[in-house]
Formats: C-alpha cells, structure tokens, sequence
C-alpha cells in the first residue's frame, strides 16, 4: 500500500504582511551554462552588465565573476534566505510569466526544493507569485484561469505558498492602460478556475470605486519613496535608476529618507507592507546587499564605485531593526552546521573543512568539488588519487579544481598511489606546485605535513602522511616492520597536540582494516599506535566506498587491532547513538567517493564488525565527501551527497567532567513529566519488556515514551507500546475539537514512540517504508464514525501535516497507514471532520512516530512494524 501526501502548511503569517517583489529570472554560467538577466541593453558580463550595482554577496571582495549570480543556486538563494529573515521580510512575491519560462522553473525549484531542505534557514517564509502577463496586454479570462489553474497544480499547495484564509494568494501587475475592465476579467477567471485564488490587483485611477472588488490592492510604484493605498497597501523604495544609456536616477538612495520612509510603512494601517523591491537589480530598486559600480572606459570594465552611494547591508539593517519580529520565529530546523543527534546543542563551530580522496576529472567530479565550493567549508583536504588522467596534465587539473572551488579556496593536497611517482596519472609534486599549501602547513607539503587550525587560536591539529607509498624514488613507512624516523616524527607531532588539548586528526591515502578489496597496507604497527594515542580522527581514501567505523581502541583484551579478522575488545564505543565521547578511543572515516567509480561492499568481510556505517556501488551509491565542524567541545561530521542519497552522521563531544564548560554538549535532554520507567535495556535480537508508572489526575493528558537503541531497531523489528486506562479515566484535551464526552471509562491519551538511544538522544529517521497500525476500544461515541478515522503524518522538513491512505477496520477497531516518504515522521490520529487543529497537538521535537489518539479510546495499542 502506498501513501498519498496532501501537505498543508502549519504556519502561515497573519496580517499585515511585511513582504518584497522577488525576482528569479538571473542566470550566470557556472550554473545555468549562460548568462541571464545581466546581460540586457547591451552587456557583457562580468565585464559589464544591467545595473549600476552590484550584488554584494561577499562583503570581503568585489567580483562580478562570482557575485552576478544565478536564481537556480542553492548557495545564493541560502544567502538570500538568510538576509530576508534577517530584515524580518514575511513574504516574497516571485515574478512570474507564464507556465515552463525561466522564472517558473526558478520558482519550482525554490519552492518545491530549497524550501523543502531540512538545513533551509527561513523554513517561515511564505512565496506568492507576480502575474506579469497583464503588463504586455489584456489575457481573457480563460487564459487567467489556465494560469491559476497551472499555479493550483504546482504550486499552491506546497507548504511556502502563501493562503489567505485557504485560497492561495497571487499578485496581479498592470500597465497603465488598465481600469475597471481587469477586474472584470480577474472576477470572471477567478470563477472559471477550478480553485478560487486571494488576488491582489495593482491599482489604476478611481480603483476603489469599481464593482466587482478583488480581494485586495497594491502599487508598484518603485519611482517614489512611499505609495500609500491604506487600507489595501503602503510601499517604500530604496530607489529608482534605470540602468540604460544616459538615464538619470529617477528617484536617489538616501538612507535617512528610506528610514523615514520604513517607519511610516510600519505605522501605517494597511494589510500589505511592501519593500520595493528586493532584487531588481537593473531598475537599481534592490535592497539586497549591493555595491555602487561605475564603467571605467579605461580597463572597459563596471568598477566599485566609491564615490557612489552607501549601499552593502544597510537597507536590510534598517529593515531589521523597524520591522517588528518574525511572527513565528524564521522555522529553522537544521541550518548549518546541523544540530546534531546527541543530547544538547553544538556550539557554534570555530570552523569547518571538508574532505575526500579519489578525485578524476569526470561529471562526477565536477559535481563533488562544485559542491564543495559551495560548501561554505575553511579549506579540503584532498586525499591522494587526483586527476586519473582524466585531465593532463597537472596543470590543467588543477585550473579545472578551481574553476570549481575557487582560485584561492585552501585546496590542500596529499599524495595517493596514482601520483606518487610520476606516470601517466601525473606526479604529486606537480599538483603541489599548481595547488599550493595556503595554510601554513610545516613539514614536506603533498607527503609528510602539520597544521594547526586556526592559527591564531588553534582547536585542531592536522596530521597528513603518505606511509606506503613512494617519496623521491624510495618507498616509505611509518612504523611498520621497526620504521622508527617517520614513527617517532608522527608520535611527537601527536603528543604536541594532545599535550596542549587539542583535537587530533591523521589523514593519509592507503588503508589497513576495510569492508572493500583493500588489504592493510600501511601496517597495523600504523594503525595500532594511532589507536593507542586515541587520536581522534582517522581520515583516508583508496578505497572507492564511504566507510565509518566503530570508536576503537587497545586495551589489556585488545593489545593489538587484529585485520582480516575482529575482536570486541578493541571496539570502545559501537556508536548505536552516532554520539562517541573524546578521549575514549578513534574512529576511522575512509572517503573515496569524490568522483572515481564506485567499488562494492564486502557485506561478508570479517572486518565488517569494526565499522558502523558504510555505503558503495552496491550500497546506496553516491558520490561526495565528508564535512567537519570543529568547536572546543565537539566534532560534528556528515556526509554531503553530490551525486545520491545517502547520509550518515555522528559527533565526538567533550564530556563535561573533562571541560565543564561543554556541559551543554554532554548533558541527555532533561527528563519530563514524572514517568518512571524501569530503564530495561534494548538489545537487538531479544525480546524485551519495559514497564512504567505514573500517577496523575484523571483530568491530565498522560505522556509515555518508549527510548531505545537504533541497535534494537532493525527491519524485523515490531514496536509495541500497549496502555490501559482506568475505568475512572475520562479527559477532554484543551483545544481538542472532538464532541464533549459523557460517557464513563474514556480516556485521551498520547502515545509516542521515537527512535532513540540510550542515553535520550533521537535518531534521524526510521528506516522506509515502515506501517503504522492503530488498535483502539470501540467506545461508540456518538458523532464520531469510524469509517472516517484517518492518519496524518507530519514532516518536519517542510513543517506540514500530511494525509496517509488509510484503512479502516472498525470491525476490528483498527487503522493501518503505510509510510514510504523520507523525512516523514509522527503520526496522528483524527476522527474525520471532527479532528483536531493541525497546530495542536505539536509534533514530537526531534524525529520518531508519535501518535495522538483522540477520545474514542479506552485501551490502545499502537504498533511501529519495521
């Protein structure tokens, strides 16, 4: 049985709207292979193009190569995302020109995509669309309606489209021919649609007077400094100059007459507040971050200008600090860095790096290291075997790596077994003539190096070796078979940094214990000693899959890490709740994914019981690298797919009897309520039975859940909570919609059930597909008919409930859903019509199945079968 997902929103902002005109139509070539919406009335970018500013996307640099950007890139439109819910902005409103042009398929991918990200940073931002057709002529009504109905279709139910009391919101612009005959028109296609749609016309002469009314008006009328249509509407510009040959500004930036401006908006009565506009760059009406520019016929070249007008983050400063307060808040779930799985919350990151190995020069490649440069990382660490002759030579490579990550993005390399020496795959020292170390490193750079990061207040020590491999036409070793110079150099450069608490990481290219065909060739002496120093991290690459093992460490059972074979004893922590503490032990992270094919798991290999996490040609194929964030308290790491789906995650966090001040990293989510549970331990492959008490007042909601480790959790795993009420138990939950209840022996209960480790830290997600069933004591209520039960699943990613496909059995008194949507998590039960709010109850803060039984129960039980 398969799910069929009607979302709708749980917040929509409530009048008056403080919202922008948003405009998608920007193409750049990295993106889009092109360049649009800069190159009009004769412009050639990035030497020149439409506006007299440029976007300031980067407050450090001026680089129209960089900062002219496309409408179609995660990274701009995270920043744009960003500095709207910085200027308290409620509402963009998207132009639009029609079905499949280029501004409708920006705005699909806005809305249908980025919005829906788990890491978006304004998840609250509510979307309307700009109906630009009326501005080259007058569309019949059957044509609006086509258009509505296309909207309706692909856009209005997402969670971001604006609604107004159920009727998604759209924008109607107007030329200057237009009078009371568009209101006709707009009337008539509002009927003809199949959906009735909130519509907001631009205004024309004696507007308020015209029969039929639309819902509301608006002007956009970026030429003066405020447009006051109260009670419909008030606007404010920045500004107003025309980019084409000798045009004046038809209206100056001054920012003490937009801060007048803004403060009457915000005192005005008017249902729409509207900043004119937020990126109409070649009407210079933008108050997105934004430099003056100026051509210099010298160089034939736009410049800074800094004779120009103040510009930057002003405008959105203003806004930020007149505006009132997002009305709820701007939604983040997970902008990064992520909050991660354990107990508590990350500090802030003193930096971040990414890393990988096995690079090549394909479309694979071009995806991994793309999204590398998007990343918003300090620097990569490359993890030997770069260009496999898919581009010669080094030099060539190295400009299409950063054609990519950037000129002067810290690129840092190390040798791999393919360049080792030189041949056919190019020679590691050239890579490192054309990729040079940009961080300070000491050492030999490209074979046998350290750096501290940052370097002015360092966190973290970086380790990179090349043992196995040839340096200079010999072969050389770290500690294996008696090697002493390069083992003695490693420990000590290890001691340095422990001694002054620093975290640790060793990268290097070749392998020892792995799930892939890979056999120990750098020596378990190697591989021992940096166990035995418990060295943080362990980074390498060679092996064409992503593997994450265990904690590991030697101890009085495990002496020495055992290969092609296992022992228990060495593994610390076995990572059921991808939370390991520092100073316990070492986990190995091999990434060879950024672009080399993918090799095969050995699912049978007698190592596999040393990793936790694993992914490869045969297991979830993806292609991407490894992200770290680094603070004084923890390591959070997570994979980032170019190519594929595959995800995986974990932290080291500093305990707080280590470091009181990560106290707050260490610490289990505090108990609630006054359950009380016998604490049984969840094994996997074991029946187990927990029980619990609580005692509370017949007229108070009861609260159970069921904590275990993902390790008990697997696909033949069935979840069973069973809860019996009194005889006496009768409750109304406050704001539940269903009928008053009389009879005797009901109950409202809330079950919940989350994937969770021991120690109370919420799993990401359940395995897919996975069925609900609900079973409940048929109590006859009157007003409520079994045959309309259903079950909704709420998504935390895109914030909305969502209806499942339900199959009710009232002969039976039960309900069966299946789930089979990613990222979908809790479930709740309504009686048809009579059903809560979809605000209320709240879902379960994190992730995990939460089920909300309405009154009709007497006993339930709720089933998770996996």
């Amino acid at each position: 049985m398969s799910s069929t997902l009607s979302a709708e929103p749980v917040f929509q902002p409530s009048a008056p709207f403080y919202a922008t005109f948003y405009y998608p139509w920007y193409q750049a070539p990295a993106i889009d292979g092109r360049w649009g919406g800069w190159e009009g009335h004769g412009n050639h970018p990035p030497a020149t193009w439409f506006s007299h500013y440029l976007p300031d996307l980067d407050a450090t640099q001026f680089d129209p190569s960089q900062e002219l950007y496309s409408a179609h890139d995660p990274a701009v439109l995270y920043w744009q995302l960003r500095k709207m819910a910085e200027a308290r902005i409620e509402v963009a409103i998207s132009s639009w020109w029609g079905a499949g042009v280029q501004t409708d398929q920006a705005f699909a991918f806005m809305i249908g995509d980025v919005m829906q990200r788990p890491d978006n940073p304004y998840p609250n931002l509510r979307w309307a669309l700009y109906y630009e057709a009326e501005s080259t002529g007058d569309p019949t009504p059957q044509a609006i309606a086509d258009d509505l109905n296309y909207i309706a279709t692909h856009y209005a139910d997402e969670p971001a489209y604006l609604q107004i009391d159920g009727k998604p919101v759209i924008f109607v612009y107007a030329d200057n021919t237009d009078d009371a005959a568009l209101t006709q028109r707009w009337h008539e296609a509002n009927q003809l649609a199949g959906r009735p749609f909130y519509v907001v016309l631009k205004v024309f002469a004696n507007y308020r007077n015209v029969t039929p009314q639309p819902d509301s008006w608006h002007q956009y009328a970026p030429a003066v400094r405020t447009s006051d249509q109260s009670p419909y509407s008030f606007g404010v510009s920045p500004g107003f100059w025309l980019d084409t040959a000798n045009t004046a500004p038809r209206l100056l930036r001054d920012q003490a007459e937009f801060r007048a401006a803004v403060e009457a908006m915000v005192a005005a009565t008017a249902t729409w507040k509207l900043i004119t506009t937020w990126n109409e760059w070649g009407e210079g009406t933008a108050v997105e971050p934004g430099d003056p520019v100026v051509f210099n016929p010298a160089t034939g070249r736009e410049e800074y200008d800094a004779s120009g007008a103040p510009f930057q983050n002003e405008y959105i400063s203003v806004l930020a600090e007149l505006l009132p307060p997002l009305e709820s808040g701007t939604g983040e779930k997970g902008a990064p860095p992520p909050t991660p799985l354990p107990g508590g919350t990350l500090p802030p990151p003193g930096f971040s790096f990414a890393a990988g190995g096995d690079h090549g020069g394909n479309d694979r490649t071009t995806a991994t290291l793309g999204r590398v440069g998007k990343s918003g990382v300090d620097f990569y660490l490359a993890l030997g075997d770069m260009s496999y002759s898919d581009i010669m030579p080094e030099s060539a490579w190295c400009t299409y790596v950063q054609q990519q990550v950037g000129t002067e993005f810290p690129f840092e390399v190390l040798a791999g077994n393919h360049e080792d020496q030189p041949g056919e795959n190019g020679f590691i020292d050239e890579f490192a003539q054309c990729l040079p170390d940009r961080l300070g490193v000491q050492g030999l750079y490209a074979h046998r190096y350290f750096f501290d990061y940052p370097s002015n207040a360092p966190l973290a020590r970086f380790i990179l070796i090349d043992p196995a491999l040839d340096r200079s036409g010999a072969r050389f070793e770290f500690c294996k078979n008696g090697e002493t110079e390069n083992c003695d150099w490693l420990k000590a450069r290890i001691d340095e940094a422990q001694t002054r608490g620093r975290w640790v990481v060793v990268a290097m290219h070749k392998n020892c214990i792995t799930m892939g065909e890979k056999s120990c060739e750098i020596g378990q002496e190697l591989l021992d000693l940096l166990v035995s120093k418990k060295v943080d991290l362990i980074l390498q690459g060679h092996e064409h899959l992503y593997e994450r093992s265990k904690q590991l460490v030697l101890n009085a059972n495990c002496p020495t890490l055992p290969v092609n074979a296992y022992a228990a004893d060495c593994v610390a922590d076995a990572g059921v709740s991808k939370r390991f503490t520092r100073g316990a032990g070492s986990i190995l992270v091999v990434a060879g994914t950024m672009g080399a094919k993918l090799r095969d798991v050995a699912l049978n290999d007698p190592e596999r019981p040393y990793f936790a996490a694993w992914m490869g040609a045969n297991e979830q194929p993806s292609y991407g690298f490894v992200r770290y964030a680094i603070s004084a308290c923890a390591i959070y790491a997570e994979t980032e797919a170019a190519l594929g789906n595959y995800r995986d995650e974990f932290v080291i966090a500093t305990a707080a009897e280590t470091n009181p001040a990560c106290a707050g990293v260490s610490a289990p989510p505090p108990a609630q309520g006054n359950l009380v549970s016998t604490g049984a331990q969840l094994t996997p492959s074991m029946a187990t039975t927990l029980t619990a008490t609580t005692s509370t007042s017949s007229s108070a909601p009861v609260n159970i859940t069921m904590i275990f480790p993902s390790g008990a959790v697997t696909e033949a795993t069935t979840v069973t909570l069973t809860v019996t009420a009194p005889a006496t138990t009768t409750a109304a939950r406050i704001k539940q919609s269903a009928p008053a209840l009389q009879e005797g022996g009901l109950t409202d209960l809330q079950f919940t059930v989350e994937a969770v480790t021991a120690g109370g830290v919420t799993q990401t997600r359940f395995m897919q597909p996975y069925t609900v069933t609900v079973r409940y004591a048929d109590a006859n209520v009157s007003g409520i008919d079994e045959q309309r039960l259903a079950l909704r699943v709420y998504n935390p990613a895109v914030q909305s409930w969502a209806a499942l496909v339900t199959q009710p059995d009232a002969a039976n008194n039960c309900l069966a859903a299946a789930v089979n949507r990613p990222g979908a998590f809790g479930v709740t039960v309504v009686a048809g019509a009579l059903q809560p709010p979809v605000a209320d109850p709240l879902p379960c803060a994190g992730m995990g199945v939460q089920l909300f039984l309405p009154n009709i129960l007497q006993q339930g039980e709720c089933c998770l079968e996996r």
